[in-house]
């Protein structure tokens, strides 16, 4: 085992000059840019026809993009996810 001179003290890098916090690389960036100039270009549409063409998948989708903590709204009354679950589900869960 490496004397404690030479370990890493905390909160110290073993390369401070490395990439920063929650930057992506080109390509990551590259395929987020293409992907949202084609929904930016498509999505309206493409969810217009999902809504259509298959519900169920269309409020699966809807529902996870609600956060999962959102249970109640302010007024307290079922919160969206629950009501667009249950939709899926093909009913009330209780």
């Amino acid at each position: 085992m490496p004397s404690e001179d030479t370990q890493f003290k905390p909160g110290q890098s073993g390369n401070p000059s490395g990439r920063p916090k929650g930057s992506r690389n080109k390509l990551s960036q590259a395929v987020i840019d293409a992907w949202c100039a084609d929904v930016a270009e498509h999505g309206p549409d493409v969810i217009r026809r999902l809504r259509e063409d298959d519900p169920a998948t269309y409020a699966r989708v809807s529902a996870s993009l609600v956060p999962k903590n959102l249970e109640l709204d302010v007024d307290g009354t079922l919160g969206v996810r629950k009501v667009v679950m249950e939709y899926v589900d093909g009913g009330p869960t209780e």
